[in-house]
């Protein structure tokens, strides 16, 4: 009685610890590709039956522009093969897999979670990269699914930056909307790690085009990259392709201070000039005082400037850079 008992408990077990490797997606009746890019067919959803491994990048084709598609891992849950316990990541890039559009976030390490991720198509073909989550177990899977969720309620036909003065000017427009809030402007210095920084409510729901911008004030030397965050009044949100501008010249001449805030007082500014120079530095406190007065050298191009601030104490300060006609003033925090 108790062996039968037990063996029941065993069952039971067993059960259970198949279902923590279950699957959304079917792992049989997918199309058998060995290798190649995976080709949908436009608004259906396929499953593509391959042993996939770390470092594979599949392209798939036959996407329709701003259709949002769902991709996901499947890994093979009969026991005779199914694979040790992997967590997989799933990247999504252009086709010539130069630009990057999102990450999935993955999952835990050893469970053998599937992974999934939800892009808009931005083309046609898009590449999709696939990498072991720093997971010291094995990785593979059996099924590569790839489903079509249908035309976003937002749909954007327009989306640029450009340099105004001193600032950035984004500009981007709708053709129709449905059930639109608003949209997050999202800004990055390497094009990976975005970071809000600004909104603009949106339309609602309507049929006619939709023209909108926003205003980037003090933009950084270098490039910078950007994106829109939509979201609608059901908290559902998609995300923008992303673009870049590439801040230098004679449009930019002053960056910003870093590191900012600064500990030890020795920050760094990037400065681009028409020409070799002398340049005024002078550090005020919160009341207007000047606190510090400095010269500055530098050569025509682009300089890469360095400043030992380490005798202020604690608190804000305003910098201004240049002479009485023409001067850029940065803030600069001082923390011991």
């Amino acid at each position: 009685m108790k062996s039968s008992l037990l063996l029941l408990i065993f069952s039971i077990l067993l059960v259970y610890m198949s279902s923590l490797h279950a699957q959304t997606c079917p792992t049989t009746g997918g199309f058998a590709t060995a290798t190649g890019p995976i080709t949908t067919t436009p608004g259906n959803s396929s499953c593509f039956d391959r042993a996939f491994s770390i470092g594979d990048n599949v392209t798939i084709s036959g996407l329709i522009i701003n259709g949002q598609y769902t991709v996901e891992t499947c890994g093979e849950p009969a026991p005779s093969n199914h694979p040790a316990p992997y967590d997989s990541y799933i990247g999504i890039w252009n086709a010539a897999g130069s630009v990057f559009l999102t990450e999935s976030l993955g999952g835990t390490c050893g469970n053998g979670d599937d992974e999934s991720i939800t892009f808009t198509a931005t083309a046609t073909s898009h590449l999709v990269v696939l990498r072991n989550e720093a997971c010291a177990t094995g990785f593979q899977l059996h099924d590569l699914c790839i489903t079509y969720n249908g035309l976003l309620p937002v749909e954007l036909i327009d989306f640029s930056v450009r340099l105004k003065d001193n600032d950035l000017m984004l500009n981007w427009a709708t053709a129709s909307e449905t059930n639109n809030e608003k949209f997050e402007i999202e800004e990055s210095k390497d094009g990976r790690e975005f970071q809000k920084i600004g909104e603009v409510e949106g339309k609602g729901t309507t049929l006619e085009q939709q023209d909108y911008s926003f205003e980037v004030g003090n933009p950084k030397n270098g490039i910078s990259y950007y994106r829109l965050k939509q979201i609608d009044f059901d908290g559902q949100f998609e995300y923008s392709e992303i673009i870049s501008i590439d801040i230098k010249g004679e449009n930019r001449t002053v960056g910003e201070f870093y590191p900012n805030p600064s500990k030890s007082g020795m920050v760094n500014l990037d400065y681009t000039s028409q020409n070799d120079d002398k340049i005024l530095v002078s550090v005020l406190d919160v009341t207007g005082k000047l606190v510090v007065n400095q010269i500055q050298q530098v050569s025509n191009g682009d300089n890469n400037l360095s400043f030992d601030f380490s005798d202020l104490n604690t608190g804000i300060y305003i910098v201004k850079i240049g002479g009485a006609k023409k001067s850029t003033h940065r803030k600069i925090i001082i923390e011991k």
